[in-house]
């Protein structure tokens, strides 16, 4: 058994398992490149060579008694001068003459052709250049922290000779400091004793200042919103589980009938009314699974009965409703619409599909906005009915402050935290992070949808300008999250219609118990969001098709860039 052994680079000294490795850093790594033309001087004895290796190697065995001789070895006739008085180094000790030698001026004279500056210069260079930049961004966040806050940073940090002061931030919470000596952090376990502590100020979080604050609603009033919106629920939620459990055993019967009936008709329409009850109380998630195993039951009954693999496909079609096709991407989807009955009951069962919290609590669910209804209705409509609570326990707000105008609003707030009924509200301003994060959750689910859906239709993802035309399902679906999808594709428009849904659907009265971390609006976006937008539409639109060049993307976005 053989050991291997590590090579070693003779320009930059680094070490590699093999040659193979060696080879590809000599030829790749600039560092190294630069060493291998630079000559190394020692100070010791003057003898020079180039490459790290060799001159840490030289350092390892060199002293002041080695003589001088080896220099003309590896260095032109300069050195030539110190070789002939190569004797007066070795005369004792005791002989004063010897300071008095050529040999030590020489390396007086010869000081500045000596390369080892030159070697970390490039180095120190670097250092230097990223630590003026670091200066500058720093310089840059601390007076942008400064004019967007109340908070005055220079009485909170300090520095003065080698230390850092950091002085008291909050009471809210404790900042421990941490002494970190040869790379040996001390443990949080320790005595606290050994700990620099920092207490947190109280709070970031305040009261709105000029603005009428309303006392909590009433238990009553909180109950009669909770009550109407219950009871409009019911009226399409009207099924409990014994109801449910009933209408799967029923179709799991008429399965069976159909095992020994002649006629599939009959049976397929019955399961198909029977099923759609379903949707009214199961979740989407829960009711794909009930399609799924019929659709699986009635393959395996027609393949007994010894139907064609496209006999079978016609005989489930048969059995799924528009929603249901749409809902499983069944062969032959693209073939049916969703009339107005369907677009209601779609329109039911996402909205009230949603369990909102009764009571102010985090929430988020813009995950359940990666469904269908994305190729069916308007993003802002699918946004309302997903995201705004419908009992009034906002996650999202907006409060009317004096210098938020109707023209450009501002003042958005998140929920934080409720803690003992107390809320604690984070300014999302002009919504801008909130739209952000939709777009960048939603939109490459509906791009890859929308490749999908044509990928059906024509078995390829080729532009054609007139698709649309050719069948309802283009005009009506793709067509549908196509507008949603350019709607998307243009941050500031998307962000603006979002501001006025909420303005108008979530303008909130402030009480006793909510606090804001900031009240000011920011001036750096309020100066961007009153510049032109710039858009790059055409990187969006050539995703959604192959082979599509820029003038026809163009085209397709301006076409359907619907305000």
């Amino acid at each position: 058994m053989t050991t291997a052994t590590k090579t070693w680079c003779s320009d930059c000294n680094s070490s590699f398992k093999d040659a193979n490795c060696l080879l590809q850093h000599q030829k790749k790594t600039r560092l190294c490149q630069k060493y291998k033309n630079i000559l190394f001087t020692c100070q010791i004895c003057q003898y020079q060579t180039r490459g790290l290796k060799t001159i840490d190697n030289h350092l390892k065995i060199c002293t002041e008694d080695i003589p001088i001789v080896e220099t003309p070895v590896v260095e032109t006739p300069v050195v030539e001068t110190p070789v002939v008085e190569t004797p007066v180094v070795e005369t004792p000790v005791v002989e004063t003459p010897v300071v008095e030698t050529p040999v030590v001026e020489t390396p007086v004279v010869e000081t500045p052709v000596v390369e080892t500056p030159v070697v970390e210069t490039p180095v120190v260079e670097h250092l230097a250049q990223e630590l003026e930049k670091e200066k500058t961004r720093v310089k840059v966040l601390w007076a942008l922290l400064s004019s967007v806050t109340n908070i005055d940073l220079s009485t909170l940090i300090s520095s003065k000779d080698n230390d850092l002061h950091i002085f008291n931030l909050s009471t809210d919470s404790t900042l421990y400091l941490h002494e970190n000596t040869n790379n040996n952090i001390v443990s949080v376990t320790e005595d606290e004793t050994d700990l620099v502590k920092i207490e947190k100020s109280s709070s970031n979080y305040r009261r709105v200042k000029k603005i009428t604050v309303k006392p909590e609603p009433n238990k009553e009033e909180v109950t009669s919103v909770i009550d109407t919106v219950d009871k409009m629920k019911e009226t399409f939620t009207h099924l409990d589980g014994n109801t449910v459990n009933g209408i799967k055993e029923s179709c799991k019967e008429i399965l069976k009938q159909l095992l020994t009936s002649r006629t599939y008709a009959k049976h397929l329409s019955k399961l198909k009314q029977l099923r759609s009850k379903l949707l009214c109380t199961l979740s989407i998630e829960e009711y794909k699974e009930v399609l799924e195993y019929h659709v699986i039951e009635l393959t395996n009954i027609f393949t007994i009965k010894q139907q064609s693999e496209r006999k079978i496909k016609t005989s489930v079609l048969k059995s799924l409703t528009p929603i249901d096709n749409r809902f499983l991407r069944y062969p032959g989807f693209t073939t049916t619409q969703l009339d107005a009955e369907c677009r209601d009951t779609l329109k039911k069962v996402f909205k009230y599909g949603i369990n909102f919290p009764k009571e102010f609590t985090p929430y988020s669910n813009i995950s359940g906005l990666a469904n269908y209804c994305v190729a069916v209705f308007p993003i802002e409509k699918l946004i309302k009915w997903c995201i705004i609570n419908p009992y009034n326990f906002f996650n999202v707000i907006y409060i009317d402050l004096p210098k938020s105008s109707s023209d450009d609003p501002y003042s958005f707030y998140t929920l934080r935290s409720v803690n003992n009924g107390y809320r604690k509200w984070d300014m999302n301003c002009r919504l801008e992070d909130f739209s952000s994060d939709i777009e960048s959750s939603l939109l490459p689910y509906m791009i890859s949808m929308f490749r999908d859906l044509y990928y059906h239709l024509f078995n390829d993802n080729v532009y054609r300008a007139d698709y649309s035309s050719t069948s309802g399902f283009a005009m009506e679906d793709c067509e549908q999250l196509a507008q949603n999808i350019i709607l998307l594709s243009q941050p500031r428009r998307f962000c603006n219609k979002l501001r006025t849904l909420f303005m108008n659907n979530c303008t909130y009265s402030v009480t006793t118990k909510d606090s804001f971390n900031l009240t000011g609006d920011d001036s750096l976006q309020r100066k961007k969001y009153q510049e032109r937008e710039k858009i790059e539409m055409v990187g969006t639109v050539r995703l959604l098709f192959d082979n599509i060049t820029d003038e026809q993307s163009v085209q397709f976005y301006k076409s359907r860039n619907i305000a």
